[in-house]
């Protein structure tokens, strides 16, 4: 995987982010047309299999890992986000929110990565989709998460 890299990656949140720094952009005074750039970057950032150790002393760093380990079939998920502007407050833990958020986004990747891996050779298969949207009903708030993976056997 290979993403963009800009002052858009995502990097650790102690991280400073991406910098590219023009140098140089003309003519030299040789009469040779010359580009020259600087950046700056941080080692936990975009693939984020670049900072050699994470938080396992004594474990395999990043050289040592084999491609067979940090590679493998992808899927690609048409994620579609709709949410409500105008959502009233909720009084909610958000760590504990947000694990149950992730945890139903990660059941459904899951589930449309076995749906696509089962019909890998296909050519008339879906395409794997993720919609979440959210709304307000009474004192209530919706959050609907959709996928067309399998289902529940």
């Amino acid at each position: 995987m290979t993403p963009e890299y800009s002052e858009e990656t995502l990097v650790w949140p102690t991280s400073d982010n991406f910098a590219l720094d023009t140098l140089f952009v003309g003519m030299t005074e040789g009469g040779y047309c010359y580009e020259s750039y600087s950046f700056r970057t941080n080692e936990h950032g975009g693939t984020h299999l670049d900072a050699p150790i994470h938080f396992a002393e004594g474990r395999m760093s990043t050289e040592a890992l084999g491609l067979d380990q940090i590679t493998g079939y992808a899927v690609v998920v048409d994620v579609s986000v709709e949410l409500d502007e105008n959502l009233k407050p909720v009084s909610l833990i958000s760590d504990n929110f947000s694990r149950v958020i992730l945890n139903l986004c990660n059941n459904a990747f899951d589930a449309l990565g076995e749906k696509a891996e089962k019909n890998r050779d296909k050519t008339d298969v879906d395409k794997a989709q993720l919609s979440v949207k959210t709304r307000q009903n009474g004192e209530h708030v919706i959050i609907d998460i959709q996928d067309n993976g399998p289902g529940i056997p």
